[in-house]
């Protein structure tokens, strides 16, 4: 994943309206290597636009070995190439999550010990997305509940 803070606002500046809208539609015929999302981050009376660009599962694989700027700088110009946003980031950071995805889940949507009042859960117990996570949590969450 590559966040590309301040991507909105460099382009609003350089003179598009409908910044977020143009991204959108240029992402719907985005080549499957290279995926954007606008996000607004706030920060006290400060507001900043961010992007967040994620490569597929299939680029990734083939790009294992890349170092993280090599990564970082295709990424980027995938990014410009697919928005036309040429404008420079005030920030930039490159995360490669190695090993983020599962290959096995454990199976179970936790691991709880009442009597020692310890549990675990996350993605890896039941998959590999985000939902997997959150329901692993819940589901700890109600056992611890019914403890």
């Amino acid at each position: 994943m590559l966040d590309l803070d301040a991507g909105v606002s460099a382009s609003r500046a350089a003179g598009s309206d409908h910044a977020g809208a143009e991204l959108e539609r240029r992402a719907q015929h985005a080549p499957p290597h290279c995926l954007a999302g606008p996000r607004v981050q706030q920060t006290g009376a400060q507001h900043s636009g961010a992007l967040d660009v994620q490569a597929s599962a299939d680029w990734s694989a083939e790009h294992i070995q890349d170092s993280h700027e090599r990564v970082q700088a295709k990424l980027l110009r995938a990014f410009a190439e697919i928005t036309g946003i040429r404008a420079e980031p005030a920030h930039v950071d490159a995360h490669r999550w190695l090993y983020a995805k599962t290959d096995k889940a454990l199976g179970r949507s936790h691991l709880w010990k009442a009597e020692r009042g310890i549990g675990v859960c996350g993605d890896w117990c039941i998959g590999h997305r985000v939902e997997d996570a959150f329901i692993s949590g819940l589901e700890l969450a109600l056992a611890i509940v019914k403890r």
